[in-house]
């Protein structure tokens, strides 16, 4: 595992002590801002984490990017591309800032990082912070977590996918999504992990539409993650907090 350099544990000390006029949003626009997310692919496949940054001032922000390879499997290869620049695996900062404009969102090729397996099964975890470029003291961040398996398949276009979010969430006890699969499967399950991406719990889902409830009174309290997974293809990724 690599050491945080001095700069970066700078801003992570100062992030906790200053307001955050940047968010960051997942591939399903939910927010990850200062917290974990996990991304699941095929093992022969690249790996796209798409991510958004959200200005939340009145003013417009230039901002630059940071990644911080955590724990990386041998022989994979990482990079990511911002401002319409892919950046080398030997690039860890990005060379020129965006302006984002008060309220405004990036678009999709704006920032996200690219994770190749190279055939090698497991995870690697990426941090990528977003901050100030004026103001280091101004940053947030995500911690990415890259999962490949060999089940995985190329990732299907979720657009016509309902799924709800859990209500309640947070939950104390028991959670209900809603959701519709408007395409033919062999098979379609949730898969609750924890905040290392250990898988605590898995629902099947057997019928194309319905009401799924989520029992969580055995699971400790905390943050999870939920994936909608059919016939092996990551739909989404979202956030679930237990009380």
């Amino acid at each position: 595992m690599k050491n945080f350099t001095l700069f970066i544990s700078l801003i992570f000390l100062a992030g906790s002590a200053f307001s955050q006029s940047l968010k960051i949003l997942d591939a399903a626009r939910q927010n990850v801002s200062n917290s974990n997310t996990i991304v699941t692919g095929a093992i022969n496949h690249i790996i796209i984490g798409q991510l958004y940054v959200v200005n939340d001032t009145s003013a417009t922000v230039n901002f630059k990017v940071k990644r911080i390879e955590n724990n990386v499997l041998a022989n994979t290869e990482n990079s990511f591309c911002f401002n319409g620049v892919c950046n080398p695996p030997s690039v860890s900062i990005s060379n020129s800032a965006m302006a984002l404009s008060t309220g405004d969102t990036t678009v999709a090729n704006g920032f996200y990082g690219e994770y190749k397996p190279h055939a090698v099964e497991g995870s690697s975890v990426i941090t990528y912070v977003v901050f100030n470029a004026d103001n280091i003291n101004d940053s947030t961040y995500v911690v990415m977590t890259y999962q490949v398996d060999y089940t995985s398949i190329s990732v299907i276009d979720n657009s016509k996918f309902e799924f709800s979010n859990p209500y309640p969430n947070p939950v104390i006890s028991q959670t209900r999504i809603n959701y519709n699969i408007p395409v033919s499967f062999s098979k379609a399950t949730l898969t609750l992990r924890n905040l290392i991406g250990t898988k605590v719990k898995e629902y099947e889902l057997s019928d194309s539409q319905g009401k799924l409830v989520l029992d969580l009174n055995d699971i400790e309290e905390g943050i999870y993650f939920y994936s909608l997974i059919v016939d092996g293809n990551v739909v989404l990724t979202r956030k679930l907090i237990r009380h």
